[in-house]
């Protein structure tokens, strides 16, 4: 080596970590447990079973909804009557477990009143409901809010009232 010449590094004294093997094969590692518990989570999401809503939640759910769109006018009285006779026949076919929801209104009234399992309290107002449910739809006379509300806690009493007393 001549002494005039400047020295020269030739060789790396310090490799930066990011530039390890090691360091590459724990990204790696860790993104493949990433993707496990990911691809267990997913799995596990689409494969257990739900617990299906009871139905008497379900109807008092559509049943508020449909009482919320009437108080704001977005939903007229027939559309309203319509929507709670509906509810009720879907929740007294499955409660029931016949066909409700085949029925006119009277067939309906005279089921109820023949069924042992309806309260006998309630056939009264139900009655009452179900006849103005059919003024409103059919002839189209105007009821008050004050009677929407009426039917609309009619109609979820009428549900409350005829849970299984399992289900409770």
């Amino acid at each position: 080596m001549d002494l005039n010449e400047l020295y020269d590094i030739y060789d790396v004294w310090h490799i930066p970590w990011w530039q390890t093997t090691f360091f590459w094969w724990m990204i790696y590692a860790i993104s493949a447990v990433i993707l496990v518990i990911m691809l267990v989570i997913f799995l596990q999401l689409l494969f257990t079973k739900r617990k299906p809503e009871e139905p008497w939640r379900v109807a008092c759910r559509q049943l508020a909804f449909a009482h919320k769109k009437a108080q704001e006018k977005v939903m007229g009285e027939e559309l309203f009557y319509a929507e709670i006779t509906r509810v009720l026949k879907w929740y007294l076919t499955i409660r029931f477990e016949d066909d409700s929801e085949a029925r006119t209104d009277i067939e309906l009234l005279s089921y109820a009143q023949q069924n042992p399992a309806f309260p006998k309290l309630l056939v009264l107002d139900f009655s009452q409901l179900l006849e103005r449910a059919s003024q409103a739809r059919f002839a189209k006379m105007p009821l008050p809010i004050d009677q929407l509300h009426e039917d609309y806690t009619c109609a979820v009493q009428v549900i409350e009232q005829t849970i299984a007393m399992q289900e409770k």
